[in-house]
């Protein structure tokens, strides 16, 4: 079953940070899930989904259970490359207020975000490469 989703993330290129912070969201007993919408072929999601619950199902573990178990491996958030480099420059500039800010996010990488620490790059971050040095 684990192969079958990696198999489709690879073919979607999805995050593997917000594809498994989403599928802890998950509840056995609804058929619709968070993570669906980040998929664009819903149809092979939804066959994948359907086993998923299938297996949730049987396990017969509590919805907040697993939830809580799955948030705890599974971070909200990541240091990626855009981010810093958004940091980056802006501390050239003198302006080390992203930072800051950013540095306080990471220190608690699975709190549930409402910022942009947790999405997607933009499409001028999806190829940087940060070294270590940077």
């Amino acid at each position: 079953m684990l192969n079958a989703l990696y198999a489709l993330m690879k073919r979607e290129g999805s995050d593997y940070t917000l594809t498994f912070r989403l599928l802890s969201e998950t509840e056995q007993h609804n058929a619709a899930s968070p993570l669906r919408d980040e998929f664009i072929d819903r149809a092979a999601f939804d066959s994948w989904f359907t086993q998923y619950r299938t297996r949730l199902q049987q396990e017969q573990i509590d919805d907040a259970v697993r939830q809580r178990e799955m948030k705890l491996a599974n971070p909200a958030m990541v240091l990626r490359n855009w981010l810093a480099q958004r940091a980056i420059e802006q501390a050239e500039q003198g302006d080390y207020q992203e930072l800051h800010r950013l540095h306080e996010a990471l220190r608690s990488p699975w709190n549930d975000r409402h910022d942009d620490y947790g999405r997607r790059p933009p499409d001028w971050g999806k190829h940087l490469e940060v070294s270590c040095s940077s």
